[in-house]
């Protein structure tokens, strides 16, 4: 072999020992900040987690090829030594001498049968040493292919490994991606959700005392008293209101009325709204989102709206009705609540949100109204 070969694989065999371990001063480097970050309970980057995953999933690779490249150097050692020339063939002064001798031996030999021409004699022992020569400078030119050969295999092997690794960043990364937005969307979404239970736990209203039902006279015939008992119906000694915003809630009645399944009803609660500073406009949900509805609440039980009526407009397939309101003007609403248990006579709680958009306040308001009776349908 050549100085120059060896000098080549020289400065290779260094380059690569000095990529190795820059890659690995790479990769502790990374670890440590994601290790730091997952101790420290924050959250750590995209870019982070999707470089410490690549370069570990490379630094896998290399310690695999290396792994696997020291556990066959013996049989690759073996694989040089057959494809090295064999120093053995290669001519020396005393076999030349040798050859000369016996050339000369076989020369007088020939010279006693017959007479060889002295021209002739010198082409033979040109030839026999081109094709000495001819052998010599192929087992070199053999043995410098494989060499290079190697050196190509090698080179396309970790070019190999890098479009892999280049396969894996670009289905990754968009999955990292993908699941910060994901996890910042949730994050939002439920500091929303506190924000409004913090809004709506501020606004809540006075409660209201429950109605007193006026007692049924009872006398000495019995008669009497059950057909008093049966004509007399509950009545509130004062009306049922909430005041939020300049808008006046008024409990009206809330009515049962049965439904298609026979152990169920049907309920639908009557309010009048006013406005008691300037004309407004006014929204009543149904059932839009957890923050936006109305529902009632019956010993643990919750019933959501399945419609609202505001004047002559009713609630759409988004969930909401929306209309004016002049001052001082009531207009009645009509919240529909299906599915409620026969048994239900009495309302624990009755809770709407609305929308008011005026000059004084615009944004959400949270009205409820307590111990409401359920008179039967007429």
């Amino acid at each position: 072999m050549s100085t120059v070969k060896r000098e080549e694989i020289s400065l290779y065999q260094e380059a690569k020992a000095s990529l190795s371990s820059l890659f690995w001063q790479t990769a502790q480097v990374f670890t440590s900040l994601l290790v730091i970050f997952l101790f420290a309970g924050g959250k750590p980057p995209g870019w982070l987690v999707t470089t410490s995953f690549v370069v570990g999933t490379v630094f896998v690779f290399w310690r695999e090829n290396k792994r696997t490249k020291d556990g066959s150097s013996e049989h690759k050692q073996i694989n040089n030594n057959e494809h090295k020339p064999n120093k053995s063939m290669v001519p020396t002064y005393k076999s030349y001498k040798q050859r000369k001798a016996n050339q000369v031996l076989r020369r007088s030999i020939a010279e006693k049968e017959t007479t060889i021409d002295d021209q002739s004699d010198a082409k033979f022992n040109a030839s026999a040493n081109y094709f000495e020569k001819a052998d010599y400078v192929s087992s070199e030119q053999s043995y410098a292919k494989q060499t290079n050969m190697d050196r190509d295999s090698k080179i396309q092997k970790w070019q190999n490994y890098f479009n892999f690794a280049l396969i894996i960043i670009i289905f990754t990364a968009p999955l990292f991606t993908f699941g910060i937005k994901e996890l910042g969307k949730k994050n939002y979404k439920i500091y929303k959700n506190n924000q409004g239970m913090i809004a709506e736990i501020n606004s809540k209203p006075l409660v209201y005392s429950s109605p007193v039902i006026s007692q049924i006279p009872t006398d000495d015939n019995p008669e009497k008293t059950q057909k008093l008992s049966k004509s007399v119906e509950p009545q509130l000694v004062e009306p049922i209101e909430v005041e939020n915003k300049g808008i006046i809630y008024n409990f009206k009645n809330c009515q049962k009325s049965l439904n298609v399944n026979s152990s169920t009803q049907s309920i639908s609660c009557a309010i009048l709204i006013t406005s008691t500073k300037e004309n407004v406009q006014l929204r009543l949900y149904s059932n839009r989102t957890s923050s936006q509805r109305s529902r009632l609440l019956d010993q643990g039980k919750e019933y959501v709206a399945t419609k609202v009526e505001f004047g002559t407009y009713s609630s759409n397939r988004i969930g909401y009705v929306k209309n004016s309101l002049i001052k001082d003007v009531p207009i009645e609403a009509i919240i529909d609540f299906d599915g409620v248990p026969l048994e239900l006579n009495q309302i624990d709680i009755l809770q709407f949100t609305s929308y008011l958009e005026s000059s004084y306040y615009k944004g959400k308001l949270n009205t409820e109204l307590r111990n409401l009776p359920v008179i039967p349908e007429k």
